[in-house]
């Protein structure tokens, strides 16, 4: 095993200024590392890698075991992974490219982009309310496999290679339930999208992918399926582990067909650290990564929509993300079992934290789950738990936030900046139960326009008609930079609860 990290923190002395315990990430990354590889072995994984992600760099990150038995290839950093089902939210961003760019609209009816359905078993007629949105959010009626035919024989294809070949099924397909009545995880939905984004883009799937998503977010070593041969040295190795221990090589490519949209991604953790930091909203203002997708695009596709199960308070589905909730935290997610790889990525807009993991061993299913669980508690709602209770607000680089009595009632947001020439801004605040959502902007000085190095309280009052009778304010704080990007997306964003007093 190989462990390394960088922290990144505070100093002590702001840290001592605004009150904030000292959280020991190395403690904790420790716990978390041992508990990945204690579970690695008793899974019987062969490799694995994890990643945590502290804004827009990777804090830590471990390897375990090894890439290809035969040869005894250590995983490393640049070992290459499959990530299977984690492809949806990379075609759901994809889509919502499509969707901003005025191509398609949520709303529109898959039939007009996919005219094949039309042949699926539908007796109740209702295939033309199929929206682009409900295969996004596994709403639209249809099974979960996309072949469910075949596939059990060594000598037939993983999935099917053509899209002829789904067509041609069409008619021995049968629409389950009602669009839009409930949640029903649908790889064949997935699929329609891929096909959506080729019909109107012109391009195949994996060349629009390659041009509009990957290049751009520096996704420098992610490909789909067939691993280019200057990168077959990194590759790694399925296996599949007997009830007996014994344990198959898959070897390392394999062919998802037209199923790649839903399926189909292939990346090293670093590559995919890269893809969290644009989720955390971390990547550099005005650069193409930033510019892959709009943030309110981005946060759209985090909506909770859909319950996941019978338990509406849990687990739900956005556009190609699943949304969880944490301690009262969002988090956004998704998993990938396939071919005897197992992968998961989170990220945590509280702490501004995500991480990623994957494995090469198909019985990795329950420590994959057990490692995303104790990143969230023992890393992520902890760089969060420290700054909400510290006594004097939150410190959040050389920011700090806290909330301050006025005289007649009102409550007051008060921001210490470092140094004069910023600018404080009230947006709205939103009701949600006895949590009031307050969104408020920070404008720091251009270059040349600082005005003082003394620290600085900037104060907003938060109208009492807006608070109602909420008792926690939950804070959004975007950070801009006046200039050019004072117009664009904002170079930070900060999100806290706090305790009206």
């Amino acid at each position: 095993m190989s462990v390394a990290f960088v922290c990144l923190c505070a100093t002590a002395a702001l840290r001592a200024q605004a009150g904030v315990p000292d959280f020991e990430f190395a403690v904790a990354w420790k716990r978390v590392a041992t508990e990945f590889e204690a579970g690695c072995e008793q899974a019987g994984v062969v490799g694995a890698s994890l990643a945590f992600v502290r804004g827009g760099e990777v804090s830590a990150f471990v390897h375990h075991g090894l890439a290809d038995r035969s040869t005894g290839q250590p995983v490393d950093d640049s070992t290459i992974f499959h990530w299977a089902s984690c492809t949806k939210s990379l075609t759901g961003i994809a889509t919502m490219q499509l969707r901003d760019r005025g191509k398609l609209q949520l709303e529109q009816s898959v039939l007009s982009l996919v005219p094949e359905l039309r042949e699926v078993h539908d007796a109740a007629g209702a295939l033309p309310a199929i929206t682009i949105r409900h295969l996004m959010q596994h709403t639209a009626g249809f099974r979960m496999a996309t072949w469910p035919w075949g596939g059990t024989e060594a000598w037939q294809p993983h999935e099917p290679k053509h899209w002829s070949q789904l067509v041609a099924m069409m008619p021995y397909t049968n629409l389950e339930f009602a669009p839009g009545s409930r949640f029903s995880y649908s790889n064949f939905g997935i699929v329609l999208l891929g096909r959506a984004i080729e019909q109107l883009s012109g391009d195949d799937y994996e060349v629009y992918m390659e041009k509009n998503v990957l290049r751009p977010l520096g996704m420098r070593s992610s490909y789909f399926d067939a691993t280019p041969y200057h990168q077959q040295r990194h590759r790694s190795n399925s296996y599949e582990r007997g009830v007996d221990g014994s344990m198959r090589d898959l070897g390392a490519d394999f062919d998802t067909g037209i199923t790649v949209s839903n399926g189909g991604l292939n990346a090293p953790v670093t590559d995919m650290a890269n893809y969290v930091s644009f989720l955390l909203g971390a990547r550099e203002p005005g650069s193409d990564a930033a510019a892959t997708l709009a943030r309110t695009s981005l946060d759209e596709m985090c909506l909770p929509a859909v319950p996941t199960s019978a338990d509406t308070r849990g687990e739900h589905m956005g556009l190609c993300f699943f949304v969880q909730e944490h301690a009262g935290q969002r988090v956004y997610t998704h998993t990938g079992g396939q071919h005897g790889f197992v992968s998961f990525f989170y990220v945590h807009p509280g702490s501004g934290t995500g991480a990623i993991a994957a494995f090469n061993t198909d019985s990795a299913g329950p420590v994959m789950q057990a490692i995303r669980r104790a990143c969230i508690e023992q890393l992520s709602l902890p760089m969060t738990k420290q700054a909400a209770d510290a006594p004097d607000g939150v410190l959040w680089k050389n920011v700090s936030l806290r909330l301050e009595r006025e005289v007649g009632g009102a409550n007051q947001l008060v921001v210490t900046v470092p140094s004069g020439g910023h600018e404080l801004h009230y947006e709205r605040a939103t009701m949600d139960g006895d949590v009031v959502d307050v969104e408020v902007r920070l404008v720091k000085p251009a270059m040349g326009e600082v005005t003082t190095q003394a620290v600085e309280d900037l104060r907003a009052t938060l109208p009492p008609k807006d608070l109602g009778g909420a008792k926690r304010v939950r804070i959004r704080m975007a950070v801009w930079q006046r200039g050019v990007q004072y117009f664009a997306e904002p170079e930070h964003e900060l999100a806290a609860t706090l305790v009206l007093r």
